[in-house]
């Protein structure tokens, strides 16, 4: 079983309230699931403790931006739950992007995602090396999944599983979208860092075309708990999405109170323009 270290004390009060907003709308996601459904899979590159989605249904191809990168660190609550540059990011169709989390251990989540231009997505979560704490001691870690891959055809979700020949016609979340918005504002992902950061914390450093998007560049360099955190974004300013992003988050942050941990967490986020084929279930 893998145990993601806690955050201090003190910057634990700053997501309190919004991590009780998460698990009340997890909670009724995960109850609304038939019994038969399969298990989703471990959210791959996130550990959930974040904001809330802007709505509870997929966010249009062009959305009105709310808030853009250089004003977003340090906004209120109100501000914390309107749609942001990452949620834009899942607004955009025919686009495919990578997102990596290195954690303190060595081990490695990441989601490969491709979405089509109706918005239909096919997702794989992969994951590279498991904590096997609290499991038995003989235990294989080989029995594990490596990856996992998901399906998502008019905001339903279908997981992949050659155990299971009903798989197609049982979807496991009748509005993915809303839920992978909210996983993707945990502790492993950019958004949560970047709201916490200080105004000033963030710094224009021109433009630069990547992924096909020209983009706004910006350096990150702020602290929090005293704890630098610092990296490079870009925003495709026109849909105020974060189409490129890399995150250094320190140990401490990560650690338990008064045991702080050495080394960083590394956060990466590659996004490009491609003609994705129209995402459809896959034949028996």
């Amino acid at each position: 079983m893998e145990i993601m270290p806690t955050p201090s004390k003190k910057h634990l009060k700053v997501f309190a309230t919004l991590l009780l907003i998460w698990m009340t709308a997890m909670a009724c996601v995960f109850t609304q699931r038939p019994a038969s459904s399969p298990t989703p899979p471990e959210a791959g590159p996130t550990v959930p403790a974040g904001t809330l989605p802007n709505s509870p249904t997929p966010l249009p191809a062009a959305t009105e931006p709310s808030l853009d990168i250089a004003t977003q660190a340090g906004a209120s609550q109100d501000e914390l739950l309107q749609p942001d540059p990452l949620d834009h990011l899942l607004g955009m169709r025919s686009i495919q992007f990578n997102l990596t989390v290195t954690r303190l251990d060595g081990t490695m989540r990441s989601l490969d995602a491709e979405i089509d231009a109706a918005g239909n997505m096919h997702l794989i979560f992969g994951y590279q090396g498991f904590d096997l704490t609290g499991m038995p001691k003989d235990y294989d870690a080989k029995a594990l999944p490596t990856s996992a891959e998901i399906f998502v055809i008019d905001s339903k979700a279908y997981l992949s599983d050659a155990q299971d020949p009903n798989w197609r016609t049982t979807p496991f979340d009748e509005n993915y979208p809303a839920t992978l918005a909210l996983e993707l504002h945990g502790l492993e992902s950019p958004a949560m860092w970047l709201n916490l950061l200080p105004p000033g914390s963030i710094q224009s450093t021109g433009q630069e075309t990547v992924g096909g998007f020209t983009t706004d560049k910006y350096s990150v360099d702020g602290s929090v708990d005293g704890q630098k955190i610092s990296g490079t974004l870009w925003e495709e300013p026109q849909g105020d999405a974060l189409v490129q992003a890399e995150l250094h988050i320190p140990a401490a942050l990560l650690s338990p109170p008064g045991q702080p941990l050495p080394g960083e967490m590394l956060i990466t986020l590659k996004a490009q323009k491609k003609d994705v084929a129209p995402v459809v279930l896959p034949a028996q």
